[in-house]
């Protein structure tokens, strides 16, 4: 999973604990599998988390933090919004779903998400709908793009464009397929744009 390296024992931890997951599964993890893994007693495991529930739930707020700080990054380049548009989507959806896609327990990790991470996982997808949503306004305001006789906003752009990947997200589809619909969204998109500048 892609965090940002170690800094304290707590992302230790965090980065041990994915690693678990990702091998036996949320369910079949013990707390002194993670510790161990993370190379400490169990004790002191339990002094950075109550449980594994805990863990979990900090995992997920460390993973989904590091991707809004890539899209962050995607959206500060000198790129076009149609590439910028792209890259932020392949971020957040298609290569997020390959990476649990290619462990053993991706399905049970994405019901374990559902089940305790459900909160953690919206807020997620208001924070990319609010950047991608700042990026089409730079972009208007940079005269790049025009959305002003279209009769629809920025924000509502960015909720149609995350509304869309969550949906196709939420059905399971392959990587290759959320791939595919981030670019025909971003065509979309980009031609709904073009007929109005």
């Amino acid at each position: 999973m892609n965090l940002s390296e170690p800094k304290s024992r707590r992302q230790t931890i965090l980065l041990s604990a994915w690693e678990v997951f990702a091998a036996y599964g949320f369910r079949r993890t013990s707390m002194q599998d993670i510790a161990d893994k993370a190379g400490i007693s169990r004790p002191a495991l339990y002094l950075e988390f109550n449980n594994k529930t805990d863990i979990f739930r900090g995992l997920a707020k460390s993973i989904f933090r590091q991707n809004i700080a890539n899209v962050e990054e995607v959206f500060a380049t000198d790129d076009l919004l149609k590439d910028k548009l792209l890259k932020a989507l392949v971020i957040s959806f298609a290569d997020f779903y390959q990476q649990i896609e290619n462990t053993p327990h991706g399905e049970e990790l994405l019901s374990v998400k559902t089940e305790l991470a459900s909160d953690i996982y919206l807020d997620w997808l208001d924070d990319i709908k609010s950047t991608i949503c700042s990026g089409i306004q730079k972009a208007c305001e940079a005269g790049d793009v025009d959305i002003g006789n279209s009769g629809v906003g920025a924000e509502e752009i960015a909720r149609i464009v995350i509304n869309t990947m969550h949906g196709s997200k939420s059905r399971q589809t392959s990587e290759v397929e959320l791939r595919n619909q981030a670019e025909n969204v971003v065509t979309l998109v980009m031609a709904a744009m073009s007929q109005n500048s």
